[in-house]
């Protein structure tokens, strides 16, 4: 590991090794870019500050873990110890990797670049964003895998764009604590597609041409939504909505459709066999299209009074969904970040800006970050919900 200064006055901290890596850890704030580095014997790693109290924090290390099997890999770890006073500068991380990963998690605006990530029939892949980060990956090529996992939470957000995807085994889409995940391909074949939002997340599933699935199941709680359109067929559907979840499957067609809604949900789906039905508590299921060869006729007897007595099921000639925007890829820029002391109360929030923008390198309480209390209004619901958690990384990101 070694220090560097280049012109104008920015700081360059390397670390490299010659292990091949099968993940990320990105337990960091600010922006990163991840990028194959072909020819190469190892992953380099360089971190860019006008401060070198910031740089100083940032703790680069290779660490041994079981994923995806009881065999051990080894992964880059990108953390933090945290200052005593409040420290800022401006910060950006490039990542030169030697071979393709499977696994990234990160809690930074995290760019992957194309080639960076495994993509074959027996790939295992997980990408992970939290606490407001965000990863994106972008890919012209098709896509290949025999598992795909895209989770995010804590108003985070993971975007995957590809012309084509295909996986073998499970697709895992699931969105917690108002994030998001968003995956679009112009064709899909899936084996098994397994989605759940929470807490006002939110998941996305474009497939503009057609999607291919197996099995299908969707799970929306506490006003998480799920949408997966705007064509496409399934061997069959299992649905579950509850407190103000919402399911949008009308573009979906399953030969056989099963579904649970409860307290306020709300589901749209379209069936050509059967449709088995189950609603309490003012919530509804809308088959769209045509009527299903068998629509539910009884209901599981209810102690419940409040509750209807036959499944509250309901044509519906509008297919409803809502659909994703493409978020744009950050410029490789650094973005402006302070970390916050051991004894601070901890919270965070996210934004970037230019260079000739950036506050002057401090280790000081008095730091000035132009534009933050507008920011922290339009982020309020971030920032309070990780109030709440005493446990959170104490650092901000400062537009």
């Amino acid at each position: 590991m070694s220090d560097t200064i280049t012109a104008p006055d920015i700081i360059q901290k390397r670390f490299s090794t010659n292990q091949t890596l099968e993940g990320l850890y990105l337990d960091i704030p600010g922006r990163v870019f991840v990028a194959l580095n072909n020819g190469t014997n190892g992953t380099d790693v360089t971190i860019e500050s006008n401060s070198q109290d910031l740089l100083d924090l940032i703790l680069p290390s290779v660490s041994t873990k079981t994923f995806g099997s009881s065999s051990n890999h080894s992964y880059l770890n990108l953390t933090h110890t945290l200052p005593n006073t409040t420290t800022g500068g401006s910060f950006l991380v490039r990542v030169a990797l030697s071979y393709p990963v499977a696994y990234i998690s990160t809690q930074a605006q995290t760019v992957v670049n194309k080639g960076a990530l495994v993509n074959d029939a027996q790939s295992n892949v997980t990408l992970n964003a939290y606490n407001a980060g965000s990863l994106l990956y972008s890919d012209d090529s098709a896509l290949t895998f025999y598992k795909l996992n895209l989770d995010s939470s804590d108003a985070a957000a993971v975007q995957v764009i590809a012309p084509s995807l295909e996986v073998a085994y499970k697709l895992d889409l699931s969105a917690k604590d108002a994030s998001n995940v968003t995956l679009a391909a112009d064709v899909a074949v899936v084996s098994t597609l397994k989605t759940s939002a929470e807490d006002a997340g939110a998941v996305y599933f474009q497939a503009n041409n057609h999607v291919e699935v197996g099995k299908l199941f969707a799970d929306a709680e506490d006003a998480g939504v799920i949408n997966i359109y705007p064509k496409g067929s399934s061997n069959s559907s299992k649905v579950e909505v509850e407190d103000l979840g919402v399911v949008n499957i009308g573009s979906i067609i399953s030969q056989d459709t099963v579904v649970k809604a409860t307290d306020a949900g709300v589901a749209t789906v379209q069936t050509t066999g059967s449709l088995s039905a189950t609603t309490a508590d003012d919530s509804i299921v809308y088959y769209f299209n045509s009527t299903p060869a068998e629509l539910p006729t009884t209901h599981r007897p209810s102690k419940h009074k409040f509750r209807r007595n036959n499944p509250n099921v309901v044509n519906s000639t509008e297919n409803t969904y809502s659909a994703f925007t493409v978020l744009p890829t950050p410029p490789k820029q650094p973005v402006a970040i302070k970390f916050l002391p051991h004894n601070a109360e901890s919270y965070w929030t996210s934004g970037w800006t230019s260079m000739s923008a950036l506050p002057s390198p401090t280790s000081t309480s008095s730091v000035g970050f132009v534009g933050i209390l507008g920011l922290l209004a339009a982020m309020v619901f971030a920032v309070a919900y990780v109030m709440k958690r005493s446990t959170r990384v104490r650092y901000q990101r400062i537009q």
